[in-house]
Formats: C-alpha cells, sequence, structure tokens
C-alpha cells in the first residue's frame, strides 16, 4: 500500500511490478497488493515475472517493461531487481528517472543508498523482523500466525515528486 500510494503521490497513470519467478511469500504478498491498490485506484499495473531474484532479472524486467513508453511508474519487489531495473533504464535504454520513470524497490539493501542509485525503498526493521521469526520458531500451535511488521519509506532520488500548485 505505501508504495502504491507514493507513486499516485508522485503523479503515476500506468504502473508496473517487477518480481523474480521465485513466488516467495513476501514477493508474492508485495506484488499482489500493489496491483491491488493500483486497481482500486484506476491505475492500470503490468505484472512482470522473471526468473531468479537478481540484478540481471531486473536489467532484463526494464528492458521488457519499459517497451511500454507510458508506463511511468515501476516498483520492483527486492531492491537488488530494483538495482538492475535502474541501470538498464538510465544506461541501456536512456530513460530519465524519476522524469520518466519513477522506481521504487524494497529491502533497504545497503547499495540502495550508493550515490549512483540514491533509491526510493521501503525498509523493514531488520530486529522485529528476526524477532517474528523467532517467535514463529518456537510456536508449538496447529495454526500459523501471521504477524504485521511495520515498515518504513525511505525517501531518495528515483520517485518522482508532483509540486502542489502555488495560489495566485
Amino acid at each position: 500500500t505505501l508504495v502504491a500510494e507514493r507513486l499516485l503521490a508522485g503523479g503515476c497513470r500506468k504502473a508496473a511490478v517487477v518480481r523474480s519467478g521465485s513466488r516467495t511469500p513476501t514477493q508474492t504478498r508485495r506484488a499482489e497488493t500493489f496491483v491491488r491498490v493500483m486497481a482500486e485506484r484506476g491505475v492500470e499495473t503490468a505484472v512482470w515475472e522473471g526468473s531468479v531474484t537478481s540484478y540481471e532479472t531486473g536489467a532484463a524486467a526494464a528492458h521488457s517493461v519499459l517497451a511500454d513508453p507510458s508506463i511511468d511508474g515501476v516498483f520492483c519487489v527486492t531492491d537488488l531487481l530494483a538495482l538492475g531495473f535502474l541501470d538498464a533504464a538510465r544506461h541501456d535504454l536512456g530513460r530519465r528517472v524519476p522524469e520518466d520513470v519513477s522506481v521504487i524497490g524494497f529491502d533497504d539493501i545497503p547499495q540502495a543508498s550508493w550515490a549512483s542509485y540514491r533509491l526510493t525503498t521501503v525498509a523493514q526493521p531488520f530486529e522485529a523482523l528476526t524477532d517474528a521469526v523467532l517467535a514463529a520458531l518456537d510456536h508449538t500451535a496447529e495454526q500459523a500466525t501471521i504477524r504485521t511488521i511495520p515498515v518504513t519509506l525511505i525517501e531518495r532520488a528515483t520517485a518522482r515528486v508532483v509540486a502542489e500548485a502555488v495560489p495566485a
């Protein structure tokens, strides 16, 4: 929801979500939630799925997704995918980020803050995530427990900001 709302706030009119074929529950949930929220807001969203979660998969996604010049907002479900996407968009395809296309990742890996990327991304608190996993491992009940970990949007330089109109 956070990523969809941020892209919408930046004026996104047509979006894409990029995921790998790993089909992990977290990637699946991130992608499905993004598509649902964008649909609720009337924004068409393309879903691109590659093979493994890698930089190369992200680059391949950019070549495919950005063949549609109307796509102006992309959510990569991991930062690693986003870094490959960014490099291909900028260097192979000549797309300006965020002017032509906004790109948001997820995980806030160290490379996301590097000057070459300055990726806008979602961070999840590592300690809270670790605590949830350990609690799940210690849990002996027959039914699974779903825990929500709070996340934070880390604003950097890859998501367009729409300036508010100045009153005359």
